[in-house]
């Protein structure tokens, strides 16, 4: 586990170099001055790539949560929901609220949408700002772990540091 603090470093002091991986996400943490710790594990491929990761990381899947893409009409957002739960369509629109379909994006849209690749898509950093929807279970839990921009890496963030930074819609659309 590395940790970044968010004070910056004083004049002619270096800041320390972190031997995670240098991402779009890091870099958007850092610049919000948001506290968070770095996490790698071994990336074993697409699948169950949140699961994977909380059993790499010896942690609980209700504590990582998966950035998913998904689209209502040709506009993209980013969905939140932990690695345990699927997202439920019917719910996620009622946090909408705009009654149109919403569908999960392939991996070719949520790669051009987000700028990451999937199994890699952070909430942080994404190529252009998107709406973002955070399941409402993640406003229990002290830490989240979320992608942090690249295959076999994760941050782990405060859920009130992410809602201050991403202000994303609060809602529950995830079951198992």
């Amino acid at each position: 586990m590395l940790k970044y603090e968010s004070s910056q470093p004083k004049r002619n002091q270096r800041e320390v170099t972190s031997t995670f991986p240098s991402t779009p996400a890091v870099h958007f943490l850092r610049k919000h001055e948001v506290a968070f710790e770095g996490h790698l594990y071994r990336y074993l491929g697409l699948g169950n790539v949140a699961k994977d990761a909380a059993a790499a990381l010896r942690i609980r899947d209700s504590e990582v949560f998966k950035t998913l893409v998904f689209s209502v009409g040709s506009r993209p957002m980013l969905v939140l929901v932990s690695a345990k739960d699927r997202v439920s369509s019917r719910a996620l629109g009622k946090v909408i609220g705009d009654g149109r379909e919403i569908n999960e994006c392939s991996q070719r849209d949520a790669e051009r949408y987000s700028g990451y690749e999937v199994g890699a898509i952070s909430p942080f950093g994404t190529r252009r700002p998107l709406p973002i929807y955070l399941d409402s279970a993640a406003m229990d839990l002290d830490r989240i772990f979320v992608n942090g921009g690249s295959h076999g890496f994760l941050v782990s963030v405060s859920p009130a540091d992410l809602v201050r930074v991403l202000k994303p819609i609060i809602g529950r659309f995830g079951y198992h």
